[in-house]
C-alpha cells in the first residue's frame, strides 16, 4: 500500500536534500526606472508537479540600502536528481559559432547564452528551447557576462577575436612614462605592446653601455722584434692555443711563453729566411715555410723538426692555414696551394687557380670551406668535397695543368672586386659561411661575403692598406690593421661598420696580426721592427679559484724577443 503525503505551502521552500548541491550568486544591479520586480511565484510548484528538477526559482528583492535604486539579485539553482535524469534527455542547443575559429562573429551574450541552455537554467522553459526565454532569464545572461567578463561584455567585442598588432615602440621611452601607459591603458589590449616596449628599452640601454665601452689606445706591452722582414706577402706571426707566440726574425724562429715569459730559438736556417709561420689548432705542431720552397713542421714540446716537404713548391712559401691538427694547406710564389697531411707525411692535393703569389690562406671553423687570395687580385673559395684530382684545379704533379684560367679552375666562387692584392682573408666564428676580406693599397677596402651564395655583403673603404683582419671571438667585432698610409690598426662595429677606435703608435706599416688563446688581446708586427699587444676585445667573464681568487693571466715583463 503506498502512502501519498501532500506537501504543505511551508514545507515547499525548505533546502534541497544533502545530494543536490545549490549555488548562490548575489550580485546588485541597477533597476532601469522600477523599485522591484518580482519573478513568477509558480515555476517551482510547476517544476514539483512535473518531476522534473528541484530548485528554487529566481528572485529579484528590493536593497534595503539601495532606496529603490538598486536591486539584489538571487540565483539558487540545483542539480537534477537521479531519476529526473534518466528520465528526461537534455535537448541540444542550437549552435552558436564555432570554438575553434575566433573570427566568427560569437559575442559574449550569445556565449553565455549557449553555455546557459547546456546547463539547462531556469531560464528555459519546459522543452529547453532557448526561443522562448522568460524577462528573468535574459536578465541572468546580462548579470552573468558582467561578472565574468565585464570589460567585454559591455563593450559588444567579439569572444576571441584578432586584433590587430600594436604600434611600433617610441623614441624616448623610459621606465616612467612606460608606467603611466600601464596604468593608463586597458590590460587585455596593451599587455603584449607594454611587454615589447620594455624589451625594447632594456636591449637599447644595454647596446649603448655596450657600444662605448672603454678601449685602451695605448699598447700594454712592446717587444723588440730586430731583423722582422718588411714584406707584405709574407706572414711571419702566430699565437697558438696553448699561449705560445712564434715569430720570425730573419732565419730563426722564436717561442715566446705569454704566461711565463720565457724565450727560446725553435730552429735557425743557415742558406734561407723564414717566410711563413702557423700553429696547429692544438698549438703541439708549427709549420715553418722558406725562401727555399721548402715546408717543415716542428714538435713544439721537444724542439724538434718531425715532417720536412721539399717537393711541394717551386718558389717560396708564403702562408699557412691549418684545418684541425692533420692537414695544413700553403700557398707558394708558385701561385700553387698544397695540401700536406702529417699523418701520411705526404702532399694529398694542389689546387691551382691563382695566376700570381697565393698571400692569403683561411680555412672555415667547420673545416668544409678554404678561402684564398692572390697577388692577381682574385678572391677564391674553394670546397673541400670537391678537392678531388679528377678536378680541374687539382693535379698530383705540380704545374702539370699550368695555364687554367678563373672559369675551370674548380674554385667554388671567384670574386673579382678587389683592385689589389687580397692578402687580409677571416672567417666569423659567430656566423657560419661569413668571410672578411681586404685589399692592397691600390684597393683598401674591406669586403664581406657570403660564400655560401657568394653574395658580397657588406663592403667599406678603409683609406689605407690592408694588411690584417681578426675577428672577436664573442662578438661580431673586428680589428684591422694597415699600412700605407696610416699605419694604424682599426676597431670596426660589425655590421654597421661603426669605426669604434683606432689605435696608433706603429711607425711603419702593420703587417702582422695574431690574436691570443682568450680572443681579448690583439698583438701586430709591423715594420718598424716592434711587436705591440692590444686589448681591444672585450673581457670575457673570470673565474674564481678554489681559494675565492680571480684566475688571470700573468705574463712577464719582457723588453726583447730574443
Amino acid at each position: 500500500m503506498s502512502v501519498s503525503r501532500r506537501r504543505s505551502a511551508s514545507e515547499a521552500h525548505l533546502p534541497p536534500s544533502p545530494r543536490t548541491p545549490k549555488r548562490v550568486l548575489e550580485r546588485p544591479i541597477a533597476a532601469p526606472g522600477s523599485a522591484a520586480l518580482s519573478a513568477p511565484s509558480s515555476p517551482c510548484d510547476e517544476q514539483q508537479a512535473a518531476g522534473s528538477t528541484t530548485s528554487t526559482p529566481l528572485a529579484f528583492k528590493a536593497s534595503p540600502q539601495g532606496g529603490g535604486d538598486t536591486l539584489t539579485k538571487s540565483c539558487t539553482f540545483a542539480t537534477p536528481t537521479r531519476s529526473a535524469r534518466n528520465s528526461t534527455q537534455t535537448p541540444t542547443p542550437p549552435p552558436s559559432g564555432d570554438r575553434f575559429v575566433p573570427t566568427r562573429g560569437v559575442t559574449c551574450p550569445e556565449l553565455l547564452a549557449s553555455f546557459a541552455s547546456r546547463l539547462k537554467f531556469d531560464n528555459c522553459d519546459s522543452t529547453g528551447d532557448m526561443t522562448g526565454r522568460s524577462a528573468a532569464g535574459v536578465q541572468y545572461n546580462e548579470a552573468l557576462a558582467q561578472t565574468l567578463m565585464p570589460s567585454t561584455a559591455a563593450k559588444g567585442k567579439t569572444f576571441l577575436s584578432f586584433r590587430p598588432s600594436p604600434a611600433k615602440h617610441e623614441a624616448n621611452l623610459t621606465h616612467s612614462n612606460s608606467a603611466a601607459i600601464l596604468r593608463n591603458c586597458q590590460p587585455h589590449q596593451e599587455l603584449r605592446k607594454i611587454y615589447r616596449e620594455n624589451l625594447y628599452f632594456h636591449s637599447e640601454v644595454s647596446s649603448k653601455s655596450y657600444c662605448y665601452r672603454p678601449i685602451s689606445t695605448t699598447p700594454e706591452r712592446i717587444l723588440d722584434a730586430p731583423e722582422l722582414i718588411d714584406d707584405f706577402y709574407l706572414n711571419l706571426l702566430s699565437w697558438s692555443s696553448r699561449n705560445v707566440l712564434a715569430v720570425a726574425l730573419g732565419s730563426s724562429v722564436y717561442l715566446w711563453n705569454a704566461t711565463s715569459g720565457a724565450i727560446s730559438r725553435l730552429v735557425h736556417l743557415d742558406s734561407a729566411i723564414v717566410t711563413a709561420l702557423d700553429f696547429s689548432s692544438d698549438g703541439t705542431r708549427l709549420a715553418v715555410g722558406t725562401s727555399s720552397a721548402q715546408v717543415r713542421f716542428y714538435d713544439v714540446g721537444s724542439l724538434q723538426e718531425s715532417d720536412r716537404f721539399t717537393n711541394s713548391h717551386n718558389a717560396r712559401v708564403g702562408v699557412f692555414s691549418w684545418n684541425g691538427n692533420n692537414l695544413c694547406s700553403s700557398g707558394s710564389r708558385d701561385a700553387t696551394i698544397c695540401c700536406h697531411d702529417v699523418r701520411s707525411k705526404s702532399s694529398t692535393a694542389r689546387l691551382l687557380g691563382h695566376r700570381n703569389e697565393v698571400c692569403g690562406l683561411a680555412w672555415s671553423p667547420d673545416g668544409r670551406q678554404l678561402a684564398s687570395g692572390g697577388n692577381d687580385n682574385l678572391l677564391k673559395i674553394w670546397d673541400a668535397s670537391r678537392m678531388s684530382t679528377r678536378s680541374g684545379a687539382i693535379c698530383p704533379q705540380a704545374g702539370s695543368s699550368r695555364g687554367l684560367n678563373a672559369q675551370t679552375d674548380g674554385a667554388r666562387w671567384t670574386m673579382t672586386q678587389h683592385s689589389a692584392a687580397v692578402k687580409a682573408l677571416a672567417w666569423c666564428p659567430l656566423k657560419r659561411q661569413l668571410l672578411a676580406s681586404g685589399g692592397g693599397s691600390q684597393d683598401r677596402t674591406i669586403r664581406f661575403w657570403n660564400t655560401g651564395s657568394g653574395e658580397l655583403r657588406k663592403e667599406i673603404d678603409t683609406q689605407s692598406q690592408v694588411c690584417g683582419i681578426i675577428w672577436s671571438k664573442k662578438d661580431m667585432e673586428l680589428v684591422s690593421s694597415h699600412g700605407f698610409s696610416h699605419n694604424q690598426l682599426t676597431l670596426w662595429r660589425y655590421p654597421s661598420m661603426t669605426k669604434m677606435a683606432e689605435l696608433t703608435g706603429h711607425s711603419s706599416r702593420v703587417l702582422h696580426l695574431a690574436q691570443s688563446p682568450d680572443g681579448e688581446t690583439v698583438v701586430s708586427g709591423a715594420a718598424d721592427e716592434t711587436l705591440r699587444f692590444w686589448k681591444v676585445f672585450a673581457p670575457q667573464q673570470r673565474t674564481k679559484t678554489r681559494h675565492g681568487q680571480y684566475r688571470r693571466q700573468s705574463a712577464a715583463n719582457v723588453l726583447s724577443i730574443r
